[in-house]
């Protein structure tokens, strides 16, 4: 028997990943990495001095999910800190709705990649961010761990 669109992992991946890039790379034109930890990354041989790195943790797959992900939002010429925090608030802004609510990020089908479908939405749970951690290169940066609850037809 084939899982229902709700739980293919898949899905859940490609709708996260869509959500970011829409939002951090296409609207605010920070690059963004998945699944790369914290290496920066490269654009035509380029190190990035600016991004966020988007890794998949965890995944709970039960008839109320649970998606992990931790976020590090990075800057490599920041020596006070500055723009990796106004990075964070603008991370907020994606991740808190109005006046502090709660939002979701739409889960999709992404079986057919031209025609996206609705298939649910995924309620974004952020979790207590660390402090500004500074690499052995000077990178500056912030770990951001959330947490996505979304139902799934078992």
């Amino acid at each position: 028997m084939a899982l229902d669109a709700t739980a293919l992992l898949l899905n859940v991946k490609k709708s996260i990943r869509k959500y970011f890039l829409d939002n951090l790379y296409t609207i605010e034109g920070y690059e963004v990495t998945f699944d790369k930890g914290f290496a920066p990354p490269k654009v035509q041989g380029v190190e990035k001095n600016d991004w966020y790195s988007i890794n998949f943790i965890g995944n709970n797959n039960e008839s109320k999910a649970e998606q992990d992900i931790d976020i590090v939002i990075a800057s490599r010429v920041d020596p006070e800190g500055d723009i990796v925090i106004n990075m964070r608030d603008l991370l907020f802004n994606y991740l808190v709705g109005a006046e502090g609510g709660q939002r979701s990020i739409t889960l999709y089908n992404c079986a057919n990649p031209a025609n996206l479908t609705s298939i649910g939405g995924m309620l974004i749970i952020p979790e207590s961010a660390s402090g500004i951690t500074e690499a052995e290169d000077s990178t500056k940066y912030i770990l951001l761990p959330i947490r996505l609850l979304y139902g799934v037809k078992i």
